[in-house]
C-alpha cells in the first residue's frame, strides 16, 4: 500500500515526469556515487558475470553457472510450478476457476442469443415497413392472375371439344408440301 502511494506520488510529481529534470537528477545521482569511497563502491555490469560481485563482497565464486532467473523458459516453468502448487494447496481454486469460465461462457452465449433475437426483430420491423407497399402490388397481381386463369378455364369449357377435334384433324390429316426454299432438282 505504501509502495503504491509512493509510486503514485513519484509518477504524479512533475519533477519526475519532466524529461530534463530526470536527466538532471540522474546526473546528480551519478556524481554523488562517484564521491563515495572506492572501497565501498562497485560499478557492476551483469554481463561481467558474478566474479567481480563476489570479489567485492569477499565471497567465494560459485562453481555452478551464472543464474539466469529471468529468461522466458525459466519464467514459464516457474509459472507452471506455482500453478501446480496452488492447485495442490487449494484444489477448490481450480474448480472455482472452471466454474467462472463456464459461467462466463454461458453468459456470453445468452448475450449472443439476445443480440441475435434483437437483430431478428429489427429485421422483421424493417421488412414490414419496407414491404407494405409491395403487398398491395402482390394482391393486385394475384387478382389479375386469378382472372386470367378463370378466362382460360371458361374458354376451355366452351371451346375445349372443338380445339381437341381440330388438333386431331391436323395431326391425322397429313398433306405433305415442299417448302418454298427447297429447289427441285433439274430434270436429268
Amino acid at each position: 500500500m505504501i509502495c503504491d502511494e509512493l509510486q503514485a506520488a513519484v509518477l504524479c510529481d512533475s519533477e519526475y515526469t519532466n524529461k530534463s529534470n530526470l536527466e538532471e537528477r540522474y546526473a546528480e545521482h551519478y556524481r554523488s556515487l562517484s564521491l563515495l569511497d572506492k572501497q565501498r563502491r562497485l560499478r557492476y555490469l551483469v554481463q561481467e558475470g558474478r566474479k567481480p560481485l563476489c570479489q567485492f563482497l569477499d565471497s567465494p565464486v560459485p562453481d555452478r553457472a551464472f543464474a539466469r532467473e529471468n529468461d522466458s523458459i525459466h519464467l514459464l516453468e516457474l509459472g507452471r510450478q506455482s500453478s501446480r502448487k496452488e492447485f495442490k494447496r487449494h484444489p477448490d481454486t481450480a474448480r472455482y476457476r472452471s466454474k467462472r469460465v463456464k459461467d462466463a461462457r454461458n453468459e456470453a452465449q445468452k448475450e449472443i442469443e439476445e443480440y441475435r433475437k434483437q437483430k431478428d426483430d429489427e429485421f422483421k420491423k424493417f421488412e414490414e415497413k419496407h414491404t407494405s407497399g409491395n403487398k398491395k402490388a402482390e394482391e393486385d397481381a394475384e387478382r389479375d392472375v386469378d382472372e386470367q386463369v378463370k378466362a382460360i378455364r371458361k374458354a376451355g369449357d366452351e371451346k375445349g371439344e372443338q380445339v381437341v377435334k381440330d388438333l386431331l384433324r391436323v395431326v391425322t390429316d397429313v398433306r405433305p408440301e415442299v417448302p418454298d426454299r427447297v429447289v427441285a432438282p433439274p430434270n436429268a
